[in-house]
């Protein structure tokens, strides 16, 4: 198994200093667990504990929950029943071993395929659980934008924000206790125990101390908003925007490293094409991409839409294209989301998305040769179902997605030592895990894996002996 281990200098991380504990206060006693970060990932966790009789503490360093399934498509991967699998009957059947084999193959040895596995196998579960909870989804799956197969459903509301909404609500049901605007700066480990006991924090110009008797769950999310960490830990990467959260700066990396957790694939990162990073709001027409033409400044097709992210941002970026569009028909942006269209029409009328009655008028409204698009239109029309006028442009501009790297964890979500070992106390669910996707996180595999090691995570904390 490929892996990339890095241990990182507290002068290129900004690393805090180790808080111990040379005894566990009675304050711990006040909460079973400590969960920090509040989106997917962390509220299943703090749910699930409190389910289960825990007394649990969530601490969000925003002035709100969400992280970035606030803002994403909010697409979930579930292997298919089969009912499901008649929507597609010129396909290969859905199972579990495909599911795992496809996020195995696309992590390209760089993941614990182990846990490739135990995503597949926990899909459908989870997806009835969130069901069970009160989200309502479509009920034919889509092939998305990265992804690998037809299994990606979408909530009815038609993005992510659904599942802030339904998982909080079901936080404060159980009484889960929320802190927010507050910044997780270390974990505290007790010096007897060799065991994470609580954080320290600060809100304003304040630190504290909490504690907990079972440990502290992280769900704190990437840093594909830290710009400078990304460059550093990427010296080649390419000047682009971001779409993730602002607060998504990488603050618990540090942290976990400071106990003594292993980092992995630091350097992966992951791209989307989307407007450009000027705007504050994203523009994509390639939401179903075996319906959508990607093509350079001289009308010609470069990649395969259906292939992985990382292979499409790589033909993107050594193509060095002065520009880039995404092609496409009507049919096809009247079947978007009601929400993304929006922003569509907002890219219609601030010159970043164009349509026109013809594939040739179109061309000269992109400035590239008419035949060359045409003739690139003629020859993918049928086998992309680009048929009905009017005909949209995109203009197409690579983001960071996601970063890829993080925490090193088992199948039961504890992070893992550089020796390969559980630490005590410490669980990571989310985009801070960085041994489950590997190279490439297949679309729609984001908000699945957040909720269910999130599970895993709560499920095991909540048997450890206080």
């Amino acid at each position: 198994m490929k892996r990339r281990d890095f241990v990182l200098s507290s002068a290129l991380l900004g690393l805090p200093t180790i808080v111990w504990a040379d005894e566990e206060p009675a304050e711990s006693q006040g909460h079973d667990l400590i969960v920090v970060g509040g989106g997917a990932g962390g509220l299943t966790a703090a749910y699930c504990a409190a389910k289960n009789g825990g007394s649990v503490l969530l601490i969000e360093k925003s002035s709100r929950l969400g992280g970035d399934t606030l803002l994403s498509g909010g697409y979930f991967n579930a292997v298919l029943t089969e009912e499901e699998s008649k929507f597609f009957p010129g396909i290969e059947r859905d199972s579990v071993d495909l599911f795992a084999n496809q996020i195995n193959s696309a992590a390209d040895g760089y993941n614990n395929p182990l846990l490739g596995y135990e995503l597949a196998k926990r899909s459908r579960s989870s997806f009835e659980w969130l069901k069970s909870l009160g989200i309502n989804f479509l009920p034919k799956p889509f092939l998305i934008y990265g992804g690998s197969y037809p299994r990606s459903f979408l909530p009815e509301s038609g993005d992510g924000k659904i599942y802030i909404q339904i998982l909080a609500e079901a936080c404060m049901r159980e009484k889960v206790k929320f802190l927010y605007k507050t910044k997780v700066i270390s974990l505290i480990k007790s010096r007897y125990q060799n065991k994470v006991i609580g954080v320290l924090v600060q809100s304003g110009n304040r630190f504290r101390s909490f504690f907990s008797s079972k440990g502290v769950i992280v769900a704190a999310g990437g840093f594909g908003a830290n710009k400078d960490k990304i460059n550093t830990l990427l010296p080649n990467n390419p000047e682009t925007g971001t779409d993730s959260n602002p607060n998504a700066l990488g603050d618990l990396h540090n942290a976990i490293a400071e106990v003594g957790g292993k980092l992995i694939n630091m350097d992966f990162v992951e791209y989307v094409p989307g407007a450009s990073h000027q705007d504050s709001y994203s523009v994509r027409l390639d939401y179903n991409p075996e319906k959508v033409v990607l093509v350079n400044e001289k009308g010609e097709r470069f990649v395969e839409e259906t292939k992985p992210r990382n292979e499409i941002a790589a033909k993107y970026f050594s193509g060095k294209f002065k520009k880039c569009f995404t092609i496409t028909d009507n049919e096809t942006v009247q079947q978007i989301e009601p929400g993304r269209r929006k922003n569509i029409y907002r890219g219609l009328y601030n010159n970043t998305v164009w349509r026109a009655g013809s594939i040739s008028q179109l061309a000269d409204k992109l400035n590239i040769p008419a035949s060359a698009l045409m003739k690139t239109i003629e020859e993918n029309k049928y086998e992309k179902k680009i048929l009905s006028p009017p005909y949209w442009a995109a203009n197409v501009v690579f983001r960071v997605h996601l970063t890829l790297g993080g925490a090193c964890i088992d199948n039961r979500a504890r992070v893992l030592s550089e020796k390969n070992q559980p630490i005590q106390g410490i669980w990571a669910t989310g985009q801070i895990v960085g041994n489950i996707h590997g190279k490439n996180r297949l679309g729609g595999n984001g908000i699945n894996s957040a909720v269910i090691f999130g599970r895993l995570a709560a499920f095991d904390a909540m048997m450890q002996k206080s």
